[in-house]
């Protein structure tokens, strides 16, 4: 236990050295955390994940690859930590992220603005808030939001669309399985023998053994992190009305939603999407082509981007200057207006959009 009580005061500057936490925490408890202290919550989570990975360190040569191993011991880690799975990016490009909650309050700060604009949905339409968590990975961003929005409003209905180029394998399992894009706590999206063939064919991967304890254990786990998402705001607002999907691109969810015949969203956030990775799946562009989307549908749609003022590092007031911005086709107060010579992509007759940049440094 002292391990854990360590690591939790390095990853949380909220957290003294003197921190004496339980050997456990229950849904509720964590849940009441990450509405009240977001980081510290994180902390938590991640110290117990580590004791988790260390775990699987210390197993025998043979049994690290072993899926059903692993798998057990997670399931007895999650004992002790319900959100073990539940994660945030800490590293960039260049070494600790900029946007890391115990480094800089961003974070926070941007919530504030997306609880803001979901508390005036919510108080002036009666109709289900679509709220889409774009770049969503870990999930924890999306966790806090949606925390601190019910808490607020316990009754809420909210379909919550969460949107993630690492959720493909997933869902081309939960495809194979014949399964929806909604995901329930008690949704069966095992990983058969004849899927685990098939994913490894569809993507031209041998298929050895140890290849496909991998892909078995991966799935599980994956699985496993949209469980616990959508089983701890269920269990902790059972009055509120919730709905989770998962979506693999901006593509696949408007392809969704038009055949579904659901809503366009209400609310769309994203968050350090500019990391090298993210643009190798080009990030800012499907995003704002989500959000142009959105506009189009719903003139009176939100969205929200915590992201660097410019990408050039050669100028560094801009680059270290961190804003939430905030995209429109029509023009808005303070905004700039950006002119597209030849149209965008999705849509040639978007030949011009406007950005509200709010400073948070």
């Amino acid at each position: 236990m002292d391990n854990i009580r360590k690591a939790v005061s390095t990853l949380s500057g909220t957290i003294t050295q003197h921190f004496l936490g339980p050997e456990s925490y229950s849904s509720e408890d964590l849940i009441k955390l990450i509405g009240q202290d977001p980081t510290k919550a994180l902390g938590i989570i991640s110290c117990f994940y580590k004791q988790f990975s260390k775990g699987i360190d210390q197993l025998d040569t043979s049994e690290k690859n072993n899926a059903k191993k692993n798998y057990h011991l997670l399931e007895e880690h999650e004992k002790k930590c319900p959100l073990i799975l539940i994660n945030e990016c800490t590293l960039g490009d260049e070494g600790p992220c900029i946007f890391k909650r115990a480094k800089n309050p961003y974070r926070e700060k941007f919530e504030f603005e997306v609880v803001s604009a979901f508390n005036e949905k919510l108080t002036s339409s009666k109709e289900p808030i679509q709220y889409i968590g774009f770049g969503a990975g870990g999930m924890f961003q999306d966790l806090v939001i949606l925390t601190k929005t019910l808490t607020q409003h316990p009754e809420a209905q909210i379909n919550i669309h969460l949107i993630d180029y690492t959720y493909n394998c997933y869902l081309n399992l939960r495809l194979y399985l014949k399964s929806s894009r909604e995901i329930y706590d008690t949704c069966n999206d095992e990983p058969t023998e004849s899927a685990i063939r098939y994913l490894l064919k569809a993507e031209n991967i041998e298929q050895d053994e140890q290849t496909k304890d991998t892909i078995r254990y991966n799935l599980k786990k994956e699985g496993r992190l949209f469980r616990q998402f959508i089983s701890a705001l269920q269990k902790n607002f059972p009055k509120a009305q919730l709905s989770l999907f998962a979506h693999e691109s901006t593509t696949g969810y408007l392809s969704y939603i038009n055949a579904k015949k659901i809503a366009y969203p209400d609310i769309i956030t994203g968050a350090d999407l500019q990391s090298y990775t993210c643009s190798l799946y080009g990030a800012i562009y499907h995003y704002k082509t989500l959000c142009f989307a959105a506009l189009q549908k719903k003139p009176n749609s939100k969205n929200f981007l915590l992201c660097r003022k410019s990408m050039n590092r050669q100028v560094s007031q801009e680059y270290n200057k961190i804003i939430i911005a905030t995209h429109a086709l029509t023009e808005l107060k303070n905004s700039e207006k950006v002119v597209l010579n030849e149209g965008h992509p999705y849509d040639k007759s978007i030949t011009q959009y406007w950005v509200t940049k709010k400073a948070l440094n």
